[in-house]
């Protein structure tokens, strides 16, 4: 069970632009706000986007650590047909491999994710969490797991 980047090699997905963008530079003392691109919940807020996948569909977090319990990235699991699937900003894969051999080099662990750390997210963190709903809204078919899928 594959779909988007997994599915087609095609990265598209991380280059989708915040529509609400323009109106954040206030939010962020005229600094670039860094939920420009779709990237940023690859490298630097994942935890954001698997939270919003955790709040619409009820998917499992899960944190994957290396040593010294340094976190690399924040996705998803569900089980479909008692085969795990995984899902992050990229789409869903069934291959664990595929969604983690770019941020692991050596050691690592997954551990279970709760999500309390963004029980109170700052203002800034729900910018992000908006822009991750706007992009699971307009991409259904790469996040929601289906008969066809």
């Amino acid at each position: 069970m594959r779909t988007g980047y997994y599915l087609t090699g095609n990265s598209n997905i991380l280059d989708v632009e915040n529509k609400n963008y323009a109106e954040l530079e206030e939010l962020f003392d005229g600094c670039p706000s860094p939920y420009e691109y779709a990237e940023v919940f690859l490298h630097g807020s994942c935890q954001l986007f698997a939270l919003e996948l955790h709040n619409r569909y009820g998917y499992e977090g899960l944190n994957l650590q290396v040593p010294g319990n340094a976190n690399r990235h924040f996705f998803c699991t569900t089980n479909v047909g008692g085969k795990d699937v995984y899902i992050d900003v990229r789409g869903i894969t069934d291959n664990l491999d595929d969604l983690i051999d770019e941020f692991v080099f050596d050691d690592y662990e997954i551990v279970e994710y709760d999500f309390s750390d963004e029980k109170n997210l700052s203002e800034a963190d729900k910018v992000g969490l908006d822009f991750a709903r706007q992009i699971i809204d307009n991409n259904r078919e790469l996040y929601e797991i289906t008969a066809e899928v």
